[in-house]
């Protein structure tokens, strides 16, 4: 795909390559769905220059990991080392391109092929014709020429719209005077459509503080007959307030200044229906919906789950139109964060209301005790504008510290493995947990590796970095568990000895590998839920970049937080009380039998004197 602009040469912008099967046959038919997206530059393979100096590197839109290196103007043959004749002798027009051999088999290769710029036209690019001369486009409108001779195309400004930027667009100009307090506010257009009573939604926008003053042009004849806001006032879909601050019918513009208040708030119709109503219409149904307006004294509107009603200026009678309440919810956001959406043409244009304790684009953040993760530490420097450098220390350190950690832990291991060693259960601990230690450092330079990479976006396969991000944490979380309870093992196996001098139950080795091996078993099973929950979230940085979370189920979100923090605590704290206990045990006893032995020795003393 070119780009052209007027009096330029074409700019190679986008390549796709497909393989073509069977290419034995007469005929073969390729149907593809091009999609034109803004890539990552950072993961551009073209940046290592691989192509030489008369070639162009082309990143490939349907595999961002490939390139292509293709010929530039002019050259051709094998490494485009060959400059062709033709082109050189002015073959196509000025500021076209000159494309040798790329006519095909079937229509010749004799003669080059030639991309013409804007305003030329023909075989060679040799026939200039310039309709934007004069400029048919009205109201400042940019004229651009088309690949047909004959035709045009006006890029309007914003005031205007038509095929020749003839007609004014529709505008909506609105002071608003709001006080309620609120964090998100939704701003929606409607059309009526007077046949189905239908509200149709022509525009939506979202933002985190409703703005004074909203401007809104469209290409329709008349403006949007209603104007709803919807105010948020909590992070729940159960503090939303909604208000019609426009109603014009057949109207072209729209020039007011309107309120936020309670006069012009709808109301949902179970928060309308008082004491002194309940016999008539405890159970409405939109047929009785004039009792509303004629009861309710100033009621302007309300709504029920299918209807926006608005009252008539007498209360005498209602006008419901089919209204879809949850047009600006969307399902984006993590952690039971509530997601609204903007513009709906537009899929990144949304924001989240996350709960206490949560943050980020989407609320992945969590801030609760034993929720905070490796990628939340690192987050904000890997996107930061140095992230290089912290790029490179997650990648140096981790496997300093491995390798370092390599000889010790080595030497360790022969050491308990000798039979002497052995016959006793502490032997069996030391030489488990010096595997374990060694096993962990190497996990954990795995995980900050990936998490590096996955930030950075330097790995574009989402179901790899998904099964990753499962594999590492769970084994992560596992293995330093597993070192916690085993200091926490000989911490007991050592209190059992200084209580019990001749007891060797506790100190044998094959009890030893039991308690190992169930204290393993235990630790793997209570940790398996982050094998399930904890997902690779994509686009968390401008639309590239994903970190490892944990995303519980909404319908049993607090059970498995409750389940998780219980967990964490267990594998956490408890070996630590544990340690200090065993710790505080061995303490006491040994400085109580020393008592002894010293009164004991004064008695003996004493006797002989």
């Amino acid at each position: 795909m070119y780009k052209g602009e007027n009096f330029k040469e074409p700019l190679l912008t986008a390549v796709w390559q497909y393989p073509i099967y069977f290419d034995y046959l007469p005929v073969f038919c390729l149907s593809k769905v091009l999609h034109l997206n803004e890539q990552n530059r950072n993961r551009n393979p073209c940046l290592n220059k691989p192509c030489n100096e008369k070639q162009d590197c082309q990143q490939l839109m349907n595999d961002e990991n490939k390139y292509i290196c293709l010929c530039k103007s002019n050259f051709t043959g094998e490494n485009c080392s060959i400059k062709d004749q033709q082109c050189t002798d002015g073959y196509c027009g000025s500021g076209s391109l000159c494309k040798p051999n790329y006519r095909g088999l079937l229509m010749g290769n004799e003669l080059p092929y030639c991309i013409c710029s804007f305003n030329r036209y023909g075989e060679r690019c040799d026939i200039i014709h310039d309709k934007c001369l004069p400029n048919p486009c009205e109201h400042n409108g940019s004229c651009f020429s088309t690949s047909l001779p004959n035709t045009v195309s006006c890029i309007c400004t914003e005031e205007y719209h038509g095929k020749h930027c003839e007609l004014k667009k529709s505008e909506v100009k609105l002071c608003i005077n709001n006080s309620i307090d609120h964090i998100a506010s939704v701003i929606q257009y409607f059309d009526i459509d007077f046949t189905s009573l239908d509200l149709n939604l022509v525009h939506q926008q979202v933002d985190q503080t409703l703005p004074i003053s909203i401007e809104y042009r469209h290409d329709h004849t008349t403006a949007p007959e209603i104007i709803l806001v919807k105010l948020f006032t909590s992070n729940t879909k159960d503090f939303i307030q909604l208000y019609l601050i426009s109603l014009h019918i057949d109207v072209t513009s729209i020039y007011a200044t309107t309120q936020i208040n309670q006069k012009n708030r709808c109301y949902h119709i179970h928060s309308l229906i008082s004491n002194n109503m309940t016999q008539t219409i405890s159970n409405p149904s939109p047929i009785k919906y004039h009792a509303f307006c004629q009861n309710i004294s100033n009621l302007f509107c309300f709504r029920d789950n299918s209807y926006l009603c608005v009252c008539s200026d007498n209360q005498s009678r209602v006008e419901c139109f089919r209204y879809n309440y949850y047009l600006d919810i969307c399902s984006y956001c993590m952690n039971g964060g509530t997601c609204v959406k903007g513009n709906r043409l537009h899929l990144q244009d949304y924001i989240c209301l996350c709960p206490p304790c949560h943050s980020g684009s989407r609320c992945q953040f969590n801030s609760n005790s034993f929720g905070f993760t490796l990628d939340q530490l690192f987050y904000t420097d890997l996107v930061s504008k140095n992230y290089k450098i912290i790029f490179r220390l997650l990648i140096i350190v981790p496997l300093l510290l491995f390798l370092l950690a390599l000889p010790n832990n080595c030497f360790s291991i022969m050491t308990f493995r000798r039979q002497n060693c052995l016959n006793n259960s502490i032997g069996q601990y030391l030489l488990v947990l010096n595997i374990i230690n060694q096993f962990n450092l190497g996990i954990l330079a795995a995980r900050l590796i990936h998490l590096a990479i996955n930030i950075t976006d330097m790995n574009s396969y989402p179901l790899i970095n998904n099964y990753l991000c499962k594999i590492l944490n769970y084994l992560l979380t596992s293995s330093n568990r597993m070192v916690y309870w085993l200091s926490s093992l000989i911490a007991i196996e050592r209190v059992y000895m200084t209580i019990f001098l001749n007891g060797r139950w506790l100190g044998k080795p094959h009890i030893a590998r039991r308690l190992i091996i169930l204290t393993f078993i235990g630790i793997l099973i209570s940790d398996i839920h982050e094998l399930v929950f904890i997902v690779s979230l994509y686009g968390i940085n401008k639309d590239y970049g994903g970190m490892c979370v944990i995303d519980f189920p909404i319908n049993h979100r607090s059970i498995w937080l409750k389940f998780h923090l219980i967990i964490s605590i267990i594998n956490s704290i408890l070996p630590l009380l544990i340690n200090i206990g065993c710790m505080i045990t061995i303490s006491y006893v040994v400085t109580q039998k020393k008592m002894k032995t010293r009164q004991m020795i004064i008695c003996m003393y004493e006797k002989h004197n």
